[in-house]
């Protein structure tokens, strides 16, 4: 959450509060606003400062102070309980929901057939528009790390585009045969 958008992720918890009772909530957010949203979650993480915009998706894992954890952007509102997804998709270290593609180019440009190309691979996962991710620590650490290497090689990987938190899930998610959820 930022200056910008925290009244978004008070809108969340409240959602949450209703519709997931009992759920212990976390927040990351710029010191500006830390205190603002104290009241309505059980956790605020400071933001790493040294991080812009989606590179702080990279991080989630320790930005969160739970063993499970579902991540929303802030502009998600919950409206169901979500135990049931949660059992459903705690099967592997990480997930969001998504499908395969061949080819063709994400919303920022990635070209698909030549990540699938360097990849050695023959489908690429797709999560765009994922403002949401569920993992599970400390299996969900190698996922991370090959995010945060991909991220810091975006270039090699993806192209000469604008960095994309949803690009790079799809490179590690399809690099680590990790299923996207239905």
């Amino acid at each position: 959450a930022t200056p910008n958008d925290y009244r978004k992720a008070i809108g969340l918890a409240l959602s949450a509060r209703v519709s997931n009772p009992g759920v212990p909530l976390a927040v990351a957010c710029s010191a500006k606003v830390g205190q603002i949203l104290e009241p309505y979650f059980d956790h605020i993480i400071l933001e790493n400062p040294s991080l812009r915009g989606f590179e702080h998706k990279v991080h989630l894992d320790r930005y969160s102070p739970f063993e499970n954890t579902f991540f929303f952007d802030s502009d998600v509102l919950l409206f169901k309980d979500l135990h049931t997804i949660t059992d459903n998709w705690g099967h592997q270290s990480y997930t969001a929901i998504g499908g395969y593609l061949d080819d063709g180019f994400s919303s920022f440009g990635l070209d698909r057939k030549a990540v699938l190309s360097k990849l050695g691979k023959d489908k690429l996962v797709v999560i765009d528009g994922a403002g949401h991710a569920f993992f599970t620590k400390p299996a969900c650490q190698e996922v991370f790390d090959l995010a945060r290497h991909v991220t810091a090689h975006h270039a090699e990987y993806a192209g000469n585009i604008p960095y994309a938190d949803e690009d790079v899930m799809d490179i590690v998610m399809t690099m680590l045969n990790l299923a996207p959820a239905p």
